[in-house]
């Protein structure tokens, strides 16, 4: 009897709800009651054990789901963690940065323009006009504005031919003009001064003779100045504009010929503007350098007043005299002329810029 209730309920095991129910429906009319209710008993067995099966899967699954959003939430605590500490690294780095050069910047800029400005003001005004208005002043701003403007005009144009035969021809020399040009900054400027005197000075300087010839003087004049200021400044435009020149593609050249472009409406439509901030920054620089000029200036001109004298010389005289009052006007004055020409250039890159984006 044992055994036909254990095959029996291995049967009801095998079958789904419908069947047993079915079973159960079939058994009471054909079967004894004690019967019955066996079977009745054997289907509740299998259903228990079978919902205690899905309570126990569904706590481990539970579990298992459980213990993965724990290890998802440690991940991302401790990529929260990771980011939190780099976020501070870089800003600590940041802020020294800024630190380091607010202090330099302290010490190189602010501190002599402060110091300069406070000599300046101790004075009233009327004199401060006085001085800064001097007719020997303002021919000197004139003419040290005017040359400066001339040696960066040249030096830009020059320069970029300079630049264009550097980036594309190749030729026998080329690494000696290439490193000819780096002279100026290597050479001090009173080196460059005898240099110069050297070749365009007197009947014996290298090209003396040949001037005399056609009457014509270059040293001890402003046209010595300004051949000073154009050797001072001249790589600034050339190392500007070569790193941009270089990145061009030349691809986009061929592409402009292909559609029927000709050289100048490629070099005005496609090759300046590339370069043209670049450009304008050399031309700054140059412009910069040449207003400051001293060292080569001092050497090549006669240093007269309403002739060849420039503010650079002009105030280095003022110190020679002690009249630092005379000396910080005038570098103020420059100064200030300087910034605002150029701030408004760097006004026009910008401006052009944005124009060409768009």
């Amino acid at each position: 009897m044992d055994n036909e209730n254990k095959k029996s309920s291995e049967k009801m095991e095998n079958l789904n709800d419908l069947e047993k129910i079915d079973i159960v429906e079939n058994i009471k009319p054909n079967n004894s009651e004690e019967q019955y209710i066996n079977e009745i008993n054997q289907i509740s067995d299998c259903n228990e054990f079978k919902t205690e099966e899905i309570e126990s899967d569904t706590k481990k699954i539970l579990s298992e789901e459980t213990e993965l959003e724990i290890e998802n939430m440690e991940e991302l605590h401790a990529g929260y963690r990771e980011k939190v500490r780099e976020a501070r690294r870089r800003f600590f780095i940041k802020l020294g940065i800024v630190i380091y050069l607010i202090i330099q910047t302290s010490f190189i800029i602010y501190l002599p323009l402060y110091a300069m400005f406070k000599l300046i003001f101790k004075y009233s005004w009327q004199e401060i006009l006085t001085v800064a208005l001097n007719p020997i002043a303002v021919h000197a701003y004139l003419l040290t504005f005017k040359l400066a403007l001339i040696a960066a005009f040249l030096n830009s144009f020059f320069g970029y031919i300079i630049v264009w035969v550097l980036v594309r021809f190749d030729f026998r020399g080329k690494d000696c003009l290439d490193i000819v040009v780096d002279l100026p900054l290597g050479v001090p400027t009173s080196v460059a001064g005898i240099t110069l005197t050297a070749v365009f000075g007197n009947k014996k300087s290298w090209l003396g003779p040949i001037l005399n010839f056609f009457n014509m003087k270059i040293i001890y004049t402003k046209y010595g100045v300004l051949l000073a200021m154009i050797f001072a400044s001249f790589p600034f435009v050339i190392r500007g504009i070569e790193p941009i020149l270089e990145k061009h593609e030349h691809g986009l050249e061929e592409a402009a010929w292909t559609f029927g472009a000709n050289e100048y409406e490629t070099a005005k439509r496609l090759i300046f503007p590339t370069v043209a901030p670049a450009l304008l920054t050399g031309f700054i620089l140059n412009f910069s350098r040449s207003l400051g000029e001293f060292g080569s200036v001092v050497m090549v001109s006669s240093n007269t007043p309403f002739d060849d004298l420039v503010t650079s010389v002009l105030i280095h005289q003022a110190v020679e005299q002690y009249d630092y009052f005379k000396a910080c006007v005038i570098a103020a004055v420059v100064l200030i002329f300087a910034l605002i020409f150029i701030y408004i250039v760097n006004r026009i890159r910008a401006y052009y810029t944005r124009h060409k984006i768009r």
